[in-house]
């Protein structure tokens, strides 16, 4: 039991491959993370992670490539991808839209996009 901990340490001391030499991410997604006081799969927690943020597992970029829980996870944790200009966001509170003063024909947004949300600042107080 406590090569276990030592495997888990070298495999996130390991460094990322080149975005170029990434093929298949799901061969990681029985690792195993702590969220929440919980342990559970990569591939669960990224889904998790995505149904909150995006309301949806898989999501689709501009480009119109699509990532699951566990791509979208290990691309954010070794920075494969640059998502702060994909409208991935899910806001469906249209009248926190409005006040946001984004497009309230729209429901996801990207982060640059409430970045650079006047009223942000000013709701979150």
């Amino acid at each position: 039991m406590k090569i276990l901990p030592l495997l888990l340490l070298l495999a996130f001391l390991a460094p990322a491959p080149a975005p170029a030499e990434v093929t298949d991410v799901h061969a990681w997604e029985a690792l195993v993370v702590q969220d929440s006081g919980r342990r559970k799969p990569v591939g669960t927690f990224g889904h998790e992670v995505l149904v909150k943020l995006a309301g949806r597992d898989p999501v689709t970029a501009k480009d119109g490539t699509t990532a699951d829980g566990t791509e979208f996870t290990f691309s954010m944790l070794y920075a494969l991808r640059d998502w702060s200009d994909e409208p991935i966001l899910l806001i469906s509170y249209r009248p926190l839209v409005e006040e946001l003063g984004l497009d309230p024909s729209r429901q996801r947004f990207s982060r640059r996009e409430l970045a650079g949300a006047a009223n942000l600042t000013n709701l979150a107080r």
